[in-house]
Formats: C-alpha cells, sequence, structure tokens
C-alpha cells in the first residue's frame, strides 16, 4: 500500500504527505466523513481516493478552525467557488454537516459559527478570502519566529499565543 501511495505521489507530483493520514488524530476527524463522501479515484486497483463534499469539509474545517492555517480561506475560497458555479452554500448545509459528523457545534471553536455566518452574509468575498489569507500567513510566520512566541507553546494553547501574537500585531 505504501509503495502505491508514493507512485500516487509521484506520478501526480505531490509531496510526500499528499495523503494525511494524521487527520484521523485531530478534532476534525469523524469517523462519518466516509458516509459523507464520495469516490474520487482507485490506484492500481489497491488505493481508493474518495472526496468530501463541499458542506462537509467547510465543516471539518470550521471544527479546526486554526487561524494558523488556511482553514479559514479555506472556508471563503470553498464559499468563492461554489458562488461561481452558481451553487452558494446556505447556513443550513453546512450547519446539517456539522449536527451529521460532530453532532453540533458544541465542541466547534467558539468563533467558527460567527466566521462562517459573517462569510455568508459578505458580497465580497474575495477581500474576505485575501484579508483571511494574509492573516493566516502573519500568525505562522510569527509562530516560527525564533524572537516570536515560539517559546510559550510548550506552556499555552495555540489561541492564547494567537492572541498574544494579534494583540502585538493590532500594537504596531
Amino acid at each position: 500500500m505504501k509503495e502505491t501511495i508514493e507512485c500516487v505521489g509521484d506520478e501526480m507530483g505531490l509531496s510526500d504527505r499528499w495523503l494525511n493520514d494524521d487527520f484521523k488524530e485531530t478534532p476534525s476527524y469523524s469517523s462519518r466523513l466516509v458516509s459523507c463522501s464520495v469516490p474520487y479515484k482507485t490506484f492500481a486497483y489497491v488505493l481508493s481516493v474518495r472526496k468530501v463534499v463541499r458542506e462537509y469539509l467547510i465543516a471539518t474545517k470550521l471544527m479546526a478552525f486554526r487561524p494558523y492555517r488556511s482553514d479559514q480561506s479555506d472556508i471563503v475560497g470553498i464559499l468563492i467557488e461554489e458562488k461561481k458555479k452558481g451553487n452558494p452554500v446556505s447556513f443550513a448545509a453546512v450547519d446539517s454537516a456539522m449536527e451529521r459528523l460532530y453532532g453540533g457545534w458544541a465542541k466547534a471553536p467558539k468563533d467558527s459559527m460567527r466566521f462562517l455566518k459573517e462569510a455568508l452574509a459578505r458580497d465580497d468575498l474575495e477581500s474576505l478570502f485575501n484579508q483571511a489569507k494574509n492573516g493566516e500567513s502573519k500568525r505562522a510566520q510569527a509562530l516560527r519566529r525564533p524572537n516570536g512566541v515560539a517559546d510559550a507553546t510548550n506552556q499555552r494553547s495555540s489561541e492564547e499565543i494567537i492572541a498574544m501574537i494579534d494583540k502585538r500585531e493590532s500594537g504596531k
């Protein structure tokens, strides 16, 4: 199986970590994802790859909702692409996905629902996408900075660290 995964990655020009099995260890993983996904392709009669449908992918991003990764910009990017296709995503569809995957919003990060509702209400999604991308990039860089707050990562949650970064950035 490992050889097949490596061959597929090589054929398609993907990184060594293209198949993200670590995802199963994150809060955004749900065993129900298989039933909410659709077959994409089978490689070498061994490796079956599935795609997660739009509102379920948004739900996984909302459950992770890491401000230093691409979760927020990915959500907005999906909203933009679906709107372009003439098939806009509704709050009800994502709410239903959250219910089916996670039993609702109770375990989701506190700002995730607000972010989604605000994004769905906006006409200028491109602007929101750029804002999210820039913010994620700044926060990720700050976490990697030797003089930044990386030394605090053992003592504080990533949310506290991001709040420190945002406070420092807004004071400039």
